[in-house]
């Protein structure tokens, strides 16, 4: 270090330190650069002696002041005489014998790199760096000085620290002291050293690979598959970055690192390689799943590995010709292709398990994950919450939150069929803790979990959040990951609140939407189709529910449901579930003083595949018909039990949905002053009727911009598309704009009715 330069103010104040105890040893244990050097010459002027490069072989006796440049290893300090001043300087890589006795014992002073930092600047209270203004200076002295003479594991090692963010142990300042970890996070204090520092890692590299290169990747060996990787490749070692792909079970690093930064990962691969490895066609193919491309992921898989890959039964019972680890993703693609998967096939996927061993937590979380989903669509819900705890328990073991945060969706989805408000919000509070777990952003899965959260609000009368996620994130949502049991969700929650809050025409314009972007999906066609006679019901256009359900191919007909008997009890397909229900609903309506009808509405909810809210939606119709049969007892237990459960699972939107058979009931008063008697009911009712009638302008209005509204204001006071575009200074062309998007949301035909609609719903003052 230049003489003429100023002396940091810790070398000073360490300086002071070192003189005023006189103690036997004096250890200055920092990295290169923090100013031991220095502060050994000037203690050497001081006590009028040279600084020595090695430790001497023979007992010490007066002032002995050594500079070791060693980066690591093992040295044995020499005895001590009576009047031995012995000052160390060193890295903290090596290691000195003898001096953690002398310093137990209160005869030896250490000291580190916090007594030698100067003040927290530019540089980072690096001293060397002040003295070194030039980068390219700066650059060399970090690779020459810090970088080269490190082992190559410990090199790889603070590369990915810098480079990827992965922890370091020990911490990274202890050979780099811009590099810091903090919260288990390194971090480059101050960030403008960062270019910097990856030119000098650059240049080490480099000039280390020729000689060292099987060192160095067995020193990236440790990291998670994303990182070491990444890493590899930086290092030109294609190849090598594959086998640790490969090793880490490649695919699962999108569930490591993130999709963005897996992405940038798979096109770093040479063209050749990705055509060739099946663990990058797989990874493709689960980057194309994630982004809502089925077919293009279906497609890769079957150009690498053949059409009969694409065959779940035949991947089962042909282990010889694939792995456990593909026919686990084959499993995993099976949750978003078209493709029904009846209970015989998921009992059939079980025997997968017999090949994996009871340590690979990965695979197997993968396994029960997937079975979650299949047994929701067969409405097994005691089965999919037991294979959703078993698919947290091997997640958390595997140490992925990432995807312990799907099992939460899950789990938060399925207490939601079942109405079960309340432990639906500690399954999405526990996914939230396990989103911000995951080390990197995530904005679809995020949008998940905001969706879910505002289904929660919707269940317990709040609409607002649910409006809002519509207003702002659909379009979004519908062009990401998505698999049927979230689209049914979606479907069910955001069709019910739209046609509550804004109306028919508006929900139809959602499913209408849904159905572009899912168009080649039969599924995904059947839920959009079924959630579209469902509240075409709600919204007493009966007729058109009718006609829409029977353009539906399935063997179920009006004409079957009223004719059933026992049969009713035995459906187990969700899709034969949802028309059985739906055709009752209209029977209920348009004859509910037809015979037996009571009978089949019990029968049918004697079935074992039936959700939560479904067997509430049948006592509100059983409610009905005992109603219109003059069956007065009946009803009001019926209606008494439906509104005090509702009042211990927190959940409206079931009774919402059935308010043209519930507020009939309840407007009864030789039913609602008995039901009122209790408190529970009284509460529910009192909420029910303050969500119907505060939360559709609230919210609604919420969707509305400023400028719409403004609009929607100046059409009230009769002004016309010139008149608003010269009071607003905006062009006619973009008045009509806004008039045709305030329509849209408002689910309105023309002005007056919108000018109608926002004075009922008090918006116009």
């Amino acid at each position: 270090m230049p003489q003429s330069q100023p002396e940091p103010a810790g070398g000073r104040d360490a300086m002071a330190r070192v003189l005023g105890q006189p103690l036997p040893l004096v250890l200055l244990r920092a990295p290169a650069g923090m100013g031991k050097s220095h502060l050994l010459r000037r203690l050497a002027r001081h006590l009028g002696c040279d600084v020595a490069g090695r430790l001497p072989e023979g007992r010490v006796e007066g002032p002995c002041l050594i500079d070791l440049q060693a980066q690591e290893g093992v040295l044995r300090l020499p005895p001590l005489g009576p009047g031995a001043r012995l000052i160390v300087a060193h890295r903290p890589g090596l290691v000195l014998r003898g001096a953690e006795r002398l310093l137990a014992q209160g005869e030896a002073l250490r000291l580190g790199p916090e007594a030698l930092r100067g003040a927290e600047d530019a540089d980072g209270g690096w001293p060397v760096l002040a003295h070194l203004p030039e980068e390219e200076a700066r650059t060399t002295y970090i690779r020459e000085e810090v970088l080269d003479p490190l082992p190559p594991a410990r090199l790889a090692a603070l590369h990915l620290a810098l480079s990827y963010g992965q922890p370091c142990d020990p911490p990274p300042d202890r050979d780099l002291p811009a590099l810091r970890q903090e919260g288990g996070r390194p971090r480059v204090v101050p960030e403008s050293l960062r270019p910097t520092l990856e030119r000098a890692f650059a240049a080490a590299l480099a000039r280390r690979l020729p000689q060292e290169g099987a060192a160095l990747t067995a020193g990236y060996a440790a990291a998670p598959a994303g990182a070491a990787a990444a890493a590899l490749l930086d290092l030109g070692a294609p190849e090598a970055a594959l086998r640790q792909f490969e090793a880490a079970q490649g695919w699962y690093a999108i569930y490591r690192i993130g999709p963005e930064a897996f992405s940038r990962l798979l096109d770093r691969f040479p063209a050749a390689l990705r055509q060739a490895s099946p663990a990058l066609v797989l990874a493709d193919a689960i980057r194309a799943l994630k982004q809502g491309e089925v077919e293009w992921a279906r497609n890769r898989i079957a150009t690498h590995f053949g059409r009969e890959a694409l065959n779940i039964r035949r991947v089962i019972s042909r282990a010889a010709d694939h792995g456990p680890g593909f026919r686990i993703f084959s499993v995993t693609m099976l949750i978003y292709q078209d493709i029904a998967v009846p209970p015989a096939l998921t009992d059939q996927l079980y025997t997968l398990l017999d090949d994996l061993p009871l340590s690979d937590e990965l695979h197997r979380g993968t396994f029960y994950n997937a079975m979650v989903e299949f047994l929701t669509r067969q409405r097994r819900h005691d089965e999919a919450l037991v294979a959703a705890g078993r698919a947290l328990r091997h997640y958390e073991a595997a140490e992925v939150p990432h995807l312990a945060f799907y099992v939460c969706l899950h789990q938060a989805g399925l207490y939601l069929t079942l109405g079960e408000v309340g432990r639906a919000e500690a399954a999405l509070h526990r996914a939230q803790v396990l989103l911000d777990r995951c080390g990197f952003d995530s904005p679809g899965d995020a949008r998940l979990l905001r969706l879910l959260v505002a289904c929660t609000a919707y269940e317990q009368g709040d609409s607002g959040p649910l409006i809002a996620f519509w207003g702002e994130d659909s379009d979004p949502f519908a062009r990401g990951e998505i698999w049927p049991t979230l689209l049914e969700t979606a479907l069910h929650y955001g069709g019910q609140v739209l046609a509550e809050q804004y109306s028919l025409r508006t929900a139809a314009s959602f499913l209408d939407r849904w159905g572009v972007v899912r168009a080649r999906n039969r599924q995904f066609r059947f839920m959009i189709e079924m959630r579209r006679a469902q509240i075409q019901q709600t919204g007493q256009r009966w007729t058109e529910a009718a006609r829409t359900a029977a353009q539906l191919q399935s063997r179920l007909d009006r004409v079957w449901v009223e004719t059933a008997g026992e049969e009713l009890a035995r459906l187990a397909g969700r899709e034969e579930v949802q028309l059985a229900l739906f055709w009752l609903r209209q029977i209920v309506h348009e004859t509910p003083r037809r015979a037996h009808l009571d009978g089949q509405l019990r029968t049918m909810a004697q079935n074992p595949a039936l959700t939560g809210r479904q067997a509430r939606s049948l006592r509100i119709w059983r409610a009905h018909v005992a109603r219109e049969r003059g069956d007065l007892s009946l009803a009001r237990g019926l209606v008494r039990e439906i509104l005090v459960q509702a009042a211990e699972t927190r959940s409206l939107a079931p009774l919402s949905e059935e308010a043209a058979f519930l507020i009939p009931l309840i407007e009864d008063r030789r039913i609602g002053d008995y039901v009122r008697a209790a408190g529970p009911a009284r509460a529910v009712l009192r909420r029910l009727q303050d969500s119907r009638a505060g939360a559709a302008g609230a919210a609604a209005r919420g969707t509305l911009t400023r400028r719409e509204a403004r609009i929607l204001t100046l059409l009230a006071e009769g002004a016309s598309n010139k008149l608003i575009g010269r009071q607003l200074g905006i062009a006619e062309g973009t008045v009509k704009f806004h008039v045709t998007n305030l329509l849209r949301k408002m689910g309105c035909a023309n002005r007056g009715e919108a000018i109608a609609a926002g004075q009922a719903l008090g918006w116009l003052g």
